[in-house]
C-alpha cells in the first residue's frame, strides 16, 4: 500500500482547516451580504452612513479607484456567466468567458493564454489537430498553484494545466472525462486535466476519472458554475483560489485504495 495515500485525510483535513481560518480572518474585514461581488457596495454604503455630512469618519470603508473597478469587472463576469444558456448554441461564449476568468483567477502564477492562440502557428493555423485541441493549455510557472502539491503527485513532470470547457444541458459523463483524458500526456508533460462544465459531474464521470488515473496516472478535475463562482469569491478576497482544485485533489486521492 502506498503510505503517502494514508495521510491524504488528515492533509485535507489541514487545508481545509488552513482554508477555512484564512477564510474567516479575511471576511470578518468586511461586510458583505450573500455574494463576494457585493461587497464594496455594503462598504460604501456604511462609509455614507458613518457621517451625517459625508466626512468619512472610518478611513478603511474608502474604497480605491482599483477595488471600483475589480468590483465591476466580478459583476460582469458573473452577469457573462448567468446570460450564458447550456447548450449547443452558446458553446464557444462559455469558452471564451472561461478563458477570461481562468485568466482572472489564475494569472501569474500560470501564464496567460489569449483564447485558443496557443496552438496557432506563426501564419494564424492551427497546427494541432482538432482531437488533440482543448480549449486551453496554461504553463504552470509558480509553485503557488495549488500550492505545489502537485509536483509530488506524479512520477514525471507536469507543466502544464489543460483546460476543456463544456455547456452541457446536463452533468458532464464519461464521455467528457475521456475526452479530456486524451489531451494529457506524459511525453507533453500535461498531467493535470480540467473539465469544467455548468452542473457537478454524474457517477459515470467520477468512475472514469478514477479510471484515467488507474491507467495512465493523470488527473481529471471537474470545476462546475458554482466552483467558479467560489473560485472568484476567493481571489476577490485575496486568498488562492485554487485551494478548491487542491481541496478536491486529496478528496479523489484520499479514497483510492
Amino acid at each position: 500500500m502506498n503510505h503517502d495515500l494514508l495521510l491524504m485525510p488528515a492533509l485535507l483535513e489541514a487545508v481545509e482547516t488552513e482554508y477555512s481560518e484564512k477564510s474567516t480572518v479575511e471576511v470578518n474585514k468586511r461586510s458583505y451580504t450573500d455574494t463576494p461581488w457585493q461587497w464594496l457596495t455594503d462598504r460604501e454604503q456604511k462609509a455614507r452612513e458613518s457621517s451625517e455630512f459625508s466626512i468619512f469618519e472610518d478611513e478603511s470603508l474608502l474604497i480605491s479607484e482599483d477595488e471600483y473597478l475589480e468590483d465591476e469587472y466580478i459583476n460582469n463576469l458573473i452577469d457573462k456567466l448567468k446570460g450564458i444558456a447550456p447548450g449547443q448554441e452558446q458553446w464557444r461564449d462559455y469558452q471564451e468567458l472561461g478563458v477570461e476568468i481562468f485568466n482572472y483567477l489564475f494569472v501569474p502564477d500560470l501564464l496567460y493564454q489569449p483564447y485558443e492562440q496557443w496552438c496557432l502557428d506563426a501564419d494564424g493555423i492551427f497546427d494541432t489537430p482538432s482531437s488533440k485541441r482543448p480549449d486551453a493549455i496554461y504553463p504552470i510557472v509558480s509553485d503557488r498553484f495549488m500550492q505545489g502539491k502537485w509536483e509530488k503527485l506524479f512520477s514525471s513532470a507536469c507543466l502544464f494545466l489543460v483546460v476543456d470547457f463544456k455547456n452541457l444541458c446536463e452533468p458532464p459523463k464519461s464521455k467528457e472525462v475521456e475526452q479530456v483524458a486524451n489531451y494529457l500526456s506524459d511525453k507533453a508533460r500535461r498531467k493535470i486535466g480540467l473539465l469544467c462544465s455548468r452542473e457537478k459531474p454524474s457517477k459515470s464521470a467520477f468512475q472514469a476519472r478514477y479510471n484515467v488515473w488507474d491507467k495512465q496516472e493523470n488527473l481529471v478535475l471537474f470545476v462546475s458554475d458554482e466552483d467558479i463562482k467560489e473560485m472568484i469569491k476567493l481571489r476577490y478576497d485575496k486568498l488562492d483560489p485554487s485551494i478548491v482544485l487542491t481541496k478536491q485533489m486529496y478528496r479523489f486521492l484520499s479514497k483510492l485504495s
